[in-house]
């Protein structure tokens, strides 16, 4: 599905800041920062409940969901259904 929609990933790429463009990234072994572009940043880090840090970045979007693990521990079906019912609303109130 990656290369049937042309996804492209970042691996070991650290998120620096979230701006009205997109997302500023500094990938390992890379000198300079770097520019990709979104309207729509979705961060997932982490397999453990970190709700301090997930509330440290509730005011740099207008709309802010957290879900999956940075709300409580579960499963990947859990937290893509919840992602799920989540995008649909995106936008809408």
């Amino acid at each position: 599905q990656v290369a049937k929609y042309n996804i492209g990933l970042h691996l070991s790429t650290k998120a620096l800041k979230i701006t009205a463009d997109g997302v500023i990234v500094k990938t390992e072994g890379e000198d300079a920062e770097k520019l990709l572009t979104a309207d729509t940043v979705i961060n997932a880090c982490g397999q453990r409940p970190l709700w301090e840090e997930t509330m440290a970045l509730s005011t740099c979007a207008p709309e802010f969901y957290p879900l999956g693990d940075c709300v409580k521990q579960k499963n990947i079906y859990n937290a893509t259904q919840a992602a799920a019912n989540i995008v649909r609303n995106i936008g809408r109130f």
